[in-house]
Parts: C-alpha cells; sequence; structure tokens
C-alpha cells in the first residue's frame, strides 16, 4: 500500500475512534411507572441544544408535541403524557462539557448607589457668571480615513 494512502486511512482511524469517544459521553435515564414526573429536573445539567431523545414506552418523542425543555427551570415539562404504572420514560441527551459552564476572570462589581449629594461647583469671585445653554456648543469640521491594503507588504491606515 502506497506511504500516502496509509496516512490517509491511519487518519481516518484516529477520526472514528475520537468521534465514537465523544459519542459515548451522553447520559441515559430510565424512568418507571410512578417514577416519571410531571417534570423532570436535572439539577442544573446543561446540555447539547437538540441531543435531546425521549421514548414513551419505546416510541420517541416530538419537542413541543409531546414534551418540552424550560431551560430557565432546566426541566421537561412532561404534562402532556398520560403516564399509568406500567409506562417506561428513556430520556437521553449529550451534557456540555465542564468547560462551559466554568467562569473565568475577575466578577464584575456590582453597582454602589450614591450615599451623598452631589456638590455643583461654584465660580470663583470676580468672575462673571454665564448660564449654559445648549445652543452654546457648535461642532464643525471633517474627519477623513484613509486605509491602503496591499496584496504583499503592509497595510497601512491614515486619519485627519
Amino acid at each position: 500500500m502506497p506511504r500516502r494512502l496509509t496516512t490517509i486511512l491511519s487518519f481516518l482511524v484516529v477520526l472514528l475512534t475520537l468521534s465514537t469517544a465523544a459519542g459515548a459521553s451522553h447520559i441515559e435515564l430510565v424512568l418507571t411507572g410512578d417514577e416519571i414526573p410531571v417534570h423532570l429536573s436535572l439539577d442544573q445539567q446543561r446540555f447539547f441544544s437538540g441531543s435531546d431523545s425521549l421514548y414513551f414506552n419505546g416510541r420517541l418523542l416530538r419537542r413541543d408535541t409531546d414534551y418540552s425543555w424550560d431551560e430557565s427551570l432546566l426541566q421537561f415539562d412532561l404534562s402532556r403524557l398520560k403516564r399509568g404504572g406500567h409506562d417506561t420514560l428513556s430520556v437521553t441527551f449529550e451534557p456540555l462539557p465542564d468547560w462551559i459552564s466554568r467562569s473565568y476572570g475577575r466578577a464584575l462589581p456590582s453597582p454602589v448607589p450614591r450615599t451623598t449629594a452631589r456638590i455643583e461647583p461654584q465660580p470663583s469671585p470676580g468672575m462673571p457668571v454665564r448660564e449654559h445653554q445648549e445652543t452654546d456648543i457648535t461642532i464643525t469640521g471633517a474627519k477623513s480615513f484613509q486605509f491602503t491594503a496591499r496584496s504583499t507588504g503592509a497595510s497601512s491606515f491614515s486619519q485627519s
């Protein structure tokens, strides 16, 4: 077998192994009879959108028709199901990796309400006092930007 074909086949085997290992991370819950609740909470477990599959007595349920997912409460709404003592519910989903739910960096400070009154500046003695009006501000002029891109070498940017 030529060396290039061997390399390609080796790459495909590694890729297949990784995809199989990644697919093995799904979670499956099986509930029977009275264990099947009206609202199934996943204990703060987040999962990839659309990776959930629910089977009721072997029948695949349709999302937003047979059941729904409430993202704010992290729970399935199973109120549309007619449950009995011998029913079986199977729930599978792909959980998000742990590193997605982690927080990095500093937390943002919470706003602190102003507790003291703002002191208005007083004019210096002997300075004329002039009331500020919105019509006193006038802005005129022009601003230009120039950007030059080259296929080789450096690009440039200037403004005036």
